[in-house]
């Protein structure tokens, strides 16, 4: 005769009910994490945005473009947060409101995006949203410049480092 061996305290139904709780837990964290990934790409989001404001591989629809710069502009992705400044400033698959282009155009800039400063300084130039100041469209303006050269300055691998790269061997540069 066979007898079983039961992790607590010898009693089956326990270990029977603490299993499944633990299959349970791990099956939640496996669709949280699954959900994670598609919910908050908000990369992904923002390029899903800018499929359906131009009609890349779907129908063009500026509504459903708008909500995805939105969830993408919320979870954090300065471009989105851009192009959803954008959306509110021009109407575009939603209402106008300047106030609120100006926020997300803040929230961009502020993450230190060229366009968004190149926008917020426009906005004080303007008076889009805010009120009109020179010294502080200048102030964004010179950020952006800033935000460029630091961009433009970037080192760029050439193709044949970039392959060396990924097949993990050392980058002999001419340079």
């Amino acid at each position: 005769r066979l007898r079983a061996s039961y992790p607590l305290g010898g009693n089956p139904v326990a270990t029977m009910l603490d299993w499944r709780e633990i299959e349970a837990q791990r099956d939640a964290e496996e669709q949280a994490k699954r959900e994670a990934k598609l919910k908050y790409n908000s990369f992904g989001l923002g390029s899903i945005g800018a499929c359906y404001e131009k009609g890349l591989g779907v129908e063009k629809n500026l509504e459903t473009a708008a909500e995805y710069y939105k969830k993408a502009a919320e979870e954090g992705d300065s471009t989105a947060q851009n192009n959803y400044g954008r959306c509110c400033e021009k109407g575009v698959g939603r209402t106008k409101d300047l106030d609120e282009a100006f926020s997300w155009y803040l929230k961009s800039a502020e993450a230190d995006y060229a366009a968004g400063q190149n926008n917020v300084g426009r906005c004080y130039q303007k008076g889009v949203g805010t009120a009109l100041d020179v010294e502080k469209a200048v102030a964004w303006y010179q950020k952006s410049l800033v935000s460029v050269e630091r961009k433009l300055a970037t080192p760029k691998l050439e193709t044949a480092e970039i392959i060396q790269v990924a097949l993990n061997m050392p980058v002999v540069s001419e340079k």
